[in-house]
């Protein structure tokens, strides 16, 4: 289908529309996403979410004694840091020691 040649005719006004578009939608992108992050940091301090060990595993034991590390589910321990969380537990230098001692299939930390 063609259109007509008035609606595809490059005009002064055409031109200065498709520079300001061209510099203005980046920078407007920009400035909502930085306020996107921000509203999603303060909603995160408002509602922490709680890393680390799950509660409903059992812990194993050595002689009968409680310890106070849980082997991981799987062979390696997902140690990606994340924006505003705190260090998780499995990716202390103390609980990667443990595991490898004590769990059979831990292979190590991924980062």
């Amino acid at each position: 289908m063609k259109l007509p040649k008035e609606l595809t005719k490059i005009t002064p006004l055409s031109k200065a529309l498709a520079l300001l578009l061209f510099f203005l939608l980046p920078v407007v992108g920009f400035l909502f996403g930085m306020r996107y992050q921000t509203m999603l940091i303060e909603q995160q301090k408002q509602f922490p979410v709680e890393v680390g060990l799950s509660s409903f595993r059992k812990p194993v034991s050595d002689n009968n004694k409680k310890q106070p590390f849980v082997c991981p589910k799987s062979t390696y321990v997902n140690c990606m840091p994340t924006v505003g969380a705190k260090q998780k537990i499995e990716c202390t230098t103390d609980y990667l020691q443990w595991a490898k001692k004590n769990c059979s299939n831990f292979k190590g930390a991924a980062y």
